[in-house]
C-alpha cells in the first residue's frame, strides 16, 4: 500500500483512442497524484508486436509498466475499464482501489450486437465488418490534419479529441478488442475476483455502454456508482474537472482496513 505517499494513478484508455485522451484529466490531477498514462498494446507507439489480442495478452503486455511504475490506483475508461479489472485480478494487492468509467457490460457478442443494432443499422454493420471499419480508421488517422478543423466545430464535444488522439492502432487491437474483450462477457467474472473497492463513473446517456447492466453489477458486488446527469460515453474524458473531483473523493479515499 501507499503509506501516506501521493497516489500513483495508472490510466488506461479505451477502444480506438490513445493515451492523449487523458491529458486534461492528468493536468487536473497534477497536484494530487503521479499519473501514468500509457498507450494500450496495439495502439500508438505500442502498435507492433501483438498478433493476438485476447484479454490475457493485453494484461501480459502491461505488466512491465506496472512493475516499473508501481501504481497504487488504476482507472480505465470503456474497454480500458475491463483491462483495469483484469490487471487488479492478476496483481492482487497492487491497487488500493480500482476505477471504471463508461464500463461496457455485455455478457456475449450477440448481446452487444443486439444493443448496437438498436442504435442504428450503420453501427451494426461497422461492428461486423472489421476490415472495412479498420480501413476507415487508418484513413482518418492519416488525414487527421484535414479533419481536425471540422471535428473541433462539431456539437459532439469529444470529436476533436478522438480525431487528434485516436484511430492509430493495429487491426488486431481493433477487431479482436471487440470480439475478445468488449463483447466477451468478462466483467462479472472479473468482479467476483477483485478484493479491493471498485468505484464506477457512468454517463446517464451512455449509448455505447448501457447504464442498466452497470447498475446491476454495481449493486451485486457493492461498488459505488456515480451517475453523471446527461453524460455520454466519453463523460470521464470530456468533463475532466468533474472526473478529477470524483477521483479525489472516491478513488483516492483511504481504504479502511477490515476488522
Amino acid at each position: 500500500m501507499n503509506d501516506g505517499a501521493r497516489p500513483r494513478l495508472l490510466l488506461l484508455h479505451g477502444f480506438l483512442v490513445r493515451r492523449s485522451v487523458w491529458d486534461a484529466l492528468a493536468a487536473e490531477l497534477s497536484h494530487d497524484a503521479e499519473v501514468i498514462a500509457p498507450d494500450l498494446p496495439g495502439y500508438g507507439r505500442q502498435g507492433r508486436g501483438m498478433r493476438s489480442y485476447q484479454l490475457d495478452d493485453v494484461v501480459d503486455a502491461l505488466l512491465p509498466v506496472v512493475e516499473q511504475e508501481q501504481p497504487t490506483h488504476i482507472l480505465g475508461h470503456s474497454m480500458g475499464g475491463i483491462v483495469a479489472m483484469a490487471l487488479a485480478v492478476r496483481r492482487p494487492g497492487q491497487f488500493e482501489r480500482v476505477g471504471v468509467a463508461g464500463l461496457p457490460v455485455y455478457r456475449s457478442r450477440a448481446e452487444g450486437l443486439a444493443h448496437m443494432r438498436r442504435r442504428g443499422r450503420v453501427r451494426d454493420i461497422l461492428l461486423r465488418q472489421h476490415q472495412l471499419t479498420h480501413a476507415g480508421c487508418v484513413a482518418i488517422h492519416r488525414t487527421r490534419r484535414m479533419w481536425l478543423p471540422v471535428a473541433s466545430r462539431m456539437t459532439w464535444r469529444h470529436a476533436d479529441m478522438m480525431v487528434s488522439g485516436g484511430f492509430h492502432h493495429t487491426f488486431e487491437s481493433h477487431a479482436e478488442a471487440i470480439e475478445a474483450i468488449i463483447f466477451a462477457g468478462h466483467v462479472e467474472g472479473l468482479a467476483e475476483r477483485i478484493h479491493v473497492p471498485v468505484e464506477a463513473l457512468h454517463g446517464e446517456r451512455d449509448g455505447a455502454a448501457p447504464i442498466g447492466p452497470v447498475r446491476a453489477v454495481a449493486e451485486r458486488f457493492g461498488w459505488r456508482l456515480r451517475v453523471a446527469p446527461t453524460g455520454r460515453h466519453e463523460v470521464a474524458l470530456s468533463r475532466p474537472h468533474m472526473t478529477a473531483a470524483w477521483v479525489r473523493a472516491n478513488l483516492f479515499e483511504p481504504v479502511t482496513p477490515a476488522t
